[in-house]
C-alpha cells in the first residue's frame, strides 16, 4: 500500500499488484542470471547492475550502494537462504524510498553563473 501526506492528510492507494512487472523480472534474470542462474541477485551481479544501469561511479559509492542495498533487504527479509537478493526483494528495492530518483549523496548542483 501506497500512503501519500499532503499537510494533514494521508492518503492510501492499494497497488494494481505486488507482483513485479515483466520487464523488472527480465532485467533482474538479466543480471542474475550471471551468477550462474541461482535465481538470485549476488553481491557482484548487484554491483554489475548498479553501475552499468543505476550510474553508480567510483568502486567506493557502488560498494556504498550495495551494501545499502542489502541491509535494506536484511532489514525486510527479502534476502534468500544462500544470500542474494529474490525477485520480490528486488522489485521492492526499486520501488522503494531507499531507491529515490534524486539521489541526496550527490548533493545539489547550481548552474555555472
Amino acid at each position: 500500500m501506497t500512503t501519500y501526506r499532503v499537510c494533514c492528510f494521508l492518503r492510501r492507494f492499494r497497488p494494481a499488484s505486488n507482483e513485479p512487472s515483466e520487464a523488472i523480472g527480465d532485467v533482474f534474470e538479466a543480471y542474475a542470471g550471471a551468477d550462474g542462474g541461482s535465481g538470485a541477485l549476488g553481491e557482484e551481479a548487484l554491483r554489475r547492475f548498479l553501475r552499468e544501469v543505476q550510474g553508480e561511479a567510483g568502486d567506493d559509492d557502488v560498494e556504498a550502494a550495495a551494501r545499502e542495498v542489502l541491509a535494506f533487504a536484511a532489514e525486510h527479509r527479502l534476502l534468500k537462504k544462500g544470500g542474494g537478493l529474490t525477485v520480490e526483494g528486488f522489485h521492492r528495492w526499486l520501488c522503494s524510498d531507499a531507491n529515490a530518483a534524486l539521489n541526496p549523496r550527490r548533493g545539489v548542483s547550481s548552474p555555472p553563473a
